[in-house]
């Protein structure tokens, strides 16, 4: 909970004394969710507009239980442990709809970036793997700070079938000597800008959804951490108040 929240306590259930309410200002929005953390331009990709539109959305139910909070904070005609209840109960809607919000979009850019991957990749397939053996046993022949050189030579020129051949996927590394100097995600960017050098566009769309879907991670993470916490303190207050309206319902 918020280091602001005053009725939070350890006491038993079966007692419960009526909250101290103290006046304060709503708590504010995370930065981490806000729609202007992806820039809008006119060449804007459809995940980045999605983006913002969910980020916007996210935040605006966690703004209007700001807004309730405030509204609440001084009104006389509730008592405090209602005031509390209602807040407590509001905090918990929001965010729980502002997170299935985020959850999602983070869901969407994820199969964004990976759509991204595919279409950046087979667009600079190789036409020709019928010297892929020979490539290799070229590599392996040298040392291996030469490798490495080589490997980054290779990629600044766009030279996709020497890539593809020592890195391709499913291709083992030890068949170029290479199981100890490149790793799985050193690799896959010697790939990538290999192929960037053919298709930039295509290079840049995925960059861009790859800075998308982490503001999406971020904001979701964000979100989560603003989830209230089981309190007690709240529950025994709602089972006050169920048996209050129960009673007045049987008197009814």
């Amino acid at each position: 909970m918020s280091d602001r929240t005053v009725y939070v306590t350890n006491q038993p259930q079966t007692v419960v004394p009526p909250v101290a309410f103290v006046e304060r200002q709503p708590e504010p929005v995370t930065p981490s969710i806000h729609p202007d953390l992806i820039p809008e331009s006119e060449n804007s990709s459809a995940i980045a507009r999605q983006a913002r539109r969910e980020l916007g959305a996210a935040r605006d139910a966690l703004e209007r239980v700001a807004e309730f909070e405030a509204a609440v904070a001084n009104d006389p005609t509730i008592t405090d442990d209602a005031r509390a209840l209602a807040i407590y109960d509001a905090r918990q809607k929001a965010t729980n709809r502002a997170t299935d919000v985020l959850a999602k979009l983070g869901q969407a850019t994820h199969n964004a970036v990976a759509s991204a991957e595919k279409a950046l990749a087979e667009a600079a397939r190789p036409k020709t793997r019928a010297h892929d053996a020979e490539i290799r046993a070229h590599v392996k022949s040298m040392s291996e700070a030469k490798r490495a050189t080589f490997l980054q030579e290779r990629a600044t020129v766009g030279d996709v079938q020497a890539i593809e051949a020592i890195l391709g996927e499913g291709i083992p590394d030890f068949l170029s000597g290479l199981d100890k100097i490149v790793s799985e995600d050193a690799a896959r960017d010697l790939r990538e800008r290999a192929a960037a050098v053919h298709a930039p566009q295509l290079a840049e769309a995925l960059a861009e959804a790859r800075r998308v879907h982490g503001r999406a991670v971020a904001a979701w993470q964000a979100g989560m951490g603003l989830i209230p916490k089981r309190d007690d303190r709240i529950e025994a207050l709602r089972a006050r108040a169920t048996k209050r309206r129960t009673a007045a319902e049987r008197l009814a």
